[in-house]
């Protein structure tokens, strides 16, 4: 519940914690994210870990048409394993620098 006893929605609440992340200069506790959002220290985890496994998954497009939506994948399981290579500084630079290629390659022939 917000401040003013109304619940929020989840995109207005998703929202509210992306605003504080983005706020930060640096790291910082989740129970700061949980005071400043006004939810529990338990469900700023819970909302932690779902975005974490949502930035994991491949990128969605949505298309709305009349009353209809469409869900299209607009990236493949290589183009996210070779981004996640190269985010990984645990690799060596040399094989991220490859990974970052082959992530190029697969996005432009998707919009070739």
């Amino acid at each position: 519940m917000s401040k003013r006893g109304k619940p929020r929605s989840i995109l207005k609440l998703a929202q509210e914690i992306f605003k504080i992340i983005n706020s930060m200069d640096g790291p910082f506790a989740k129970t700061k994210l949980a005071t400043e959002v006004n939810i529990s220290p338990k469900a700023a985890e819970n909302w932690l870990d779902l975005i974490v496994f949502i930035q994991s998954q491949p990128r969605i497009k949505l298309t709305k048409t009349g009353h209809n939506t469409i869900v299209e994948r607009i990236e493949g399981k290589h183009s996210v394993m070779s981004l996640k290579t190269f985010l990984d500084e645990d690799i060596p630079v040399e094989r991220r620098l490859q990974s970052l290629m082959d992530y190029s390659k697969e996005i432009f022939s998707r919009e070739l």
